[in-house]
């Protein structure tokens, strides 16, 4: 299996422009669905964990699941596999880049792949978006002070990660309350 984790996340790293979020769709297309090695809610609480974390997200959702699939050896095998592409592609690039630069065609490539990986975002954020339920009220909370402290008053993801796991930790000892009590007065 180590071999497998390491040639899905070094695919993955290989063909994915854009960083972390563009990286996403593919991550749980290959862990979810291609391999079915964790659940589509699994997934989407590795994002909610490795968005707390420092780092960058693509190294820290395949070093999380790869830690959930195999310990220490499938972090290190799946961390590999993710940044393998982008070492080998950096140094190459980083010696004939200098060269090229003004290069028309360059800058016409890099301004091409711009729109593409707007779409790519776009795309993951719909598609994590889906999983959400919008019929619960705190959910629509959360997402519109989200994007409003984002949008308009520049709040950094890190801060509302953290309220988020206060909010969650509240909710969460609320409701065992409530079962706790419901238990003894059905006793």
């Amino acid at each position: 299996m180590n071999f497998s984790l390491f040639i899905t996340f070094l695919r993955i790293g290989l063909f994915t422009l854009g960083g972390g979020y563009a990286m996403l769709p593919l991550v749980q297309n290959a862990v979810c669905r291609e391999h079915e090695w964790i659940t589509e809610d699994d997934f989407l609480d590795v994002i909610a964990i490795v968005n707390s974390l420092p780092g960058m997200l693509a190294t820290n959702s395949s070093g999380f699941i790869g830690y959930r699939l195999r310990g220490i050896p499938g972090f290190i095998t799946a961390i590999l596999g993710c940044i393998t592409p982008s070492i080998v592609i950096i140094l190459i690039l980083a010696g004939i880049f200098t060269s090229v630069a003004d290069n028309v065609f360059v800058q016409a490539f890099f301004k091409g792949v711009r729109p593409c990986i707007v779409v790519i975002m776009a795309n993951a954020v719909y598609t994590l978006g889906k999983k959400v339920d919008f019929k619960k009220i705190y959910n629509i909370i959360a997402f519109a002070v989200s994007f409003i402290a984002i949008a308009f008053f520049g709040v950094t993801s890190l801060y509302l990660v953290i309220l988020a796991i206060i909010v969650s930790l509240i909710m969460y000892a609320s409701n065992a309350k409530k079962i706790i009590r419901e238990e003894e007065h059905d006793s």
